[in-house]
């Protein structure tokens, strides 16, 4: 019970720590070298926006690094290449470094593949303090706006707007752009009121060319000092954005030491379509004396979204995925249950604790399926839905190593007691189990960034592998057991199909963990990003074919081997006591050499004398293949 409130104190406590596709990633004298960010699949008309909200540390060593995972989804470029800093422009893709005399983030794009990636100085869905309280609406106020976020003007930038404004007006082909646009989402598309401004500059430097090529101006003439702030401004405006709307440099505030920015990042086109990878590198010299690296301190919010749905666009399709595979487990359970109740046959204890496993895990489907879905529609999850998920996905995880650590040691089959070691086997397995479920609820909700995702993920595999390895364990000790007892006369053949039917447990446990874990494994580092949805597929299609599998071979029926044991229990006392004197005898010495021969409950009842076993030509052939066996 305790163990139990343990669990749902981490799984709420651990709910609020990140929300799915909004994120915030915070570090405390924080020394790494290099951390990932945010790691998303982006599709055409997407975008990742950024704000650092705190950063402290040395400028001049710190960058950031945008880049796109090949097609075949194995390691970026940037991990093969951690020891540098990016502070040249040999690399081909994108890097941002901090430049303190213009107070501004310079975006470094020399590879041609990145050209249609389009940078922003504004951060989306995102409540920051610089952020205004009311969106601007008309094209005078998106104007203003625009000249505020890129540091063009400090003051007097309403008139300017209004200039600007005037300009755009008194010219047809301007008007007819404007016109065609929706003013009342231009907040929301800055790149399209830089494509403008930029277009505007264009035109007022090619009037002021040819005005200065047809009539020189006297020498005593002095502009207006609104033109020349607004010649100023176009100036700005053409070095600033490129030809697509996109930044060179993005201005930052420093307050106290410490930067704050907001930057938005746009993949209008299919070919810029990928995984991307936003990397923090901390480039500083190490520090002589204690060896480390000058720590930082950064809060970092993020949201990535693609055109109408916040989840990856390999993963856009799970929540139908698990939303189907919930009604497949219901529906394969709803029939084990009417075949169970219908059965004329012995039913024991572990085949309702089968039917439970199945129950929970159509539960816990159900649960991901919605949160999943909460997720991509609205970028968070509901932390609701998410605590029903994670306890039920701890309660699936522990009831089917149970399931199958039982089935394996034979309980209320072949036998109703469990022996010592398998006892201990259970208090092993059971809290390492719990404990990698734990893991898996704070590697989905940690930041791939935070120091403490890597090592819960070194505990998660870790502890996950051996309770893989130790659930073979009670399944190997029977197949030793059924193999010593089929030598016993009169027996062969019953424990003969019973380890036959063993073994075959052993190989679907073996294929089981096998292909959920390592085959899983590869293919998340081969699979396309976009198809990443059938690493999930795939997991799910054998888990189910496990579970047909198993509830197939240990069905409740006459001719099933493995069910040949007798209805009549022993009582325990009994039990424990003939238990007691076969150790005593054994460690005797007097029994070295002879084999027990136990009968059933109506032989043992019955008078009838014991006759000796014929050894048949058939008996001597079955004992022979049972020792090769």
């Amino acid at each position: 019970m305790n163990l139990v409130l343990l669990v749902f104190i981490v799984v709420v406590t651990l709910c609020g720590c990140v929300n799915c596709r909004k994120h915030i990633l915070n570090l405390k004298n924080d020394g790494r070298k290099s951390v990932l960010c945010s790691h998303f699949g982006f599709a055409k008309d997407s975008f990742l926006s950024v704000s650092i909200h705190k950063l402290e540390g040395d400028l001049q060593h710190i960058t950031f690094t945008l880049d796109k995972a090949s097609d075949s989804g194995v390691t970026s470029l940037i991990e093969s290449k951690s020891n540098s800093c990016f502070l040249d422009k040999s690399f081909k893709f994108i890097y941002l470094s901090f430049d303190k005399s213009s107070k501004s983030l310079v975006v470094h794009n020399s590879d041609s593949n990145y050209k249609g990636v389009i940078f922003e100085a504004t951060s989306l869905e995102m409540e920051e303090d610089d952020q205004p309280v009311v969106k601007p609406m008309g094209l005078i106020n998106n104007i203003q706006y625009t000249l505020t976020c890129l540091r063009l003007v400090t003051d007097q930038s309403l008139s300017l707007a209004k200039a600007i404004n005037a300009i755009i007006l008194s010219d047809l082909e301007l008007l007819s752009k404007v016109k065609g646009m929706k003013i009342h989402e231009l907040y929301h598309q800055q790149y399209l009121m830089y494509q403008l401004l930029r277009e505007v500059a264009e035109k007022q430097q090619q009037i002021k060319e040819s005005q200065h090529q047809l009539s020189r101006q006297d020498e005593d003439h002095i502009e207006p000092s609104d033109n020349m702030k607004l010649q100023e401004v176009f100036k700005n405006i053409l070095s600033q954005i490129t030809e697509i709307g996109s930044l060179r440099w993005i201005p930052y505030k420093m307050k106290d030491n410490i930067l704050s920015a907001n930057f938005t990042v746009r993949f209008l086109n299919s070919s810029e379509e990928g995984l991307y990878h936003l990397y923090f590198h901390n480039c500083a010299e190490l520090n002589v004396e204690s060896g480390k690296r000058h720590s930082v301190n950064l809060t970092l919010r993020m949201v990535e979204k693609n055109f109408d749905n916040y989840l990856s666009a390999g993963q856009q399709p799970l929540p139908v995925l698990y939303a189907i595979a919930c009604l497949a487990y219901f529906f394969l359970s709803t029939f084990w249950f009417v075949y169970l109740r219908r059965s004329n046959n012995s039913v024991y204890r572990i085949h309702y604790l089968m039917l439970a496993v199945t129950v929970v895990k159509s539960i816990s489907l159900g649960f991901h399926s919605i949160n999943y879905f909460v997720i991509g529609k609205h970028g968070a999850h509901e932390e609701s839905w998410a605590v029903m998920y994670y306890i039920t996905h701890i309660i699936r995880g522990a009831l089917l190593f149970i399931t199958i650590l039982l089935i394996g040691a034979g309980w209320a089959f072949i036998k109703h007691m469990l022996t010592p070691r398998e006892r201990n086997v259970f208090l092993i397995v059971i809290p390492l189990q719990i404990l990698a479920n734990v893991a898996t609820i704070i590697i989905e909700e940690s930041e791939a960034g935070a120091a403490r995702y890597a090592t819960w993920k070194e505990i998660f595999i870790f502890v996950d592998l051996a309770c893989c390895g130790a659930i073979l364990f009670p399944v190997v000790w029977s197949i030793r057991l059924l193999k010593a007892a089929s030598q016993t006369d009169g027996k062969a053949a019953i424990n003969l199909r019973n380890l036959q039917l063993f073994r075959h447990f052993y190989i679907l446990v073996i294929c089981y963990v096998y292909f959920t874990r390592v085959i899983v494994y590869l293919m998340t580092i081969t699979v396309i990003y976009s198809y990443s949805w059938l690493v999930e597929l795939f997991k799910e299609t054998v888990t189910f074919i496990f579970f047909i599998s198993v509830g197939y071979e240990f069905r409740p029926v006459n001719n099933n081997p493995y069910l040949l044991v007798s209805d009549e229990d022993e009582d325990e006392d009994t039990v424990m006591e003939r238990m007691h004197m076969e150790d005593i005898w054994s460690q005797s010495g007097l029994t070295d050499g002879v084999t027990r021969v136990h009968r059933s409950q109506s032989k043992r009842k019955s008078n009838i004398a014991m006759k000796p076993y014929p050894k048949s030509k058939d008996n001597e052939s079955l004992l022979h293949e049972v020792e090769n066996v």
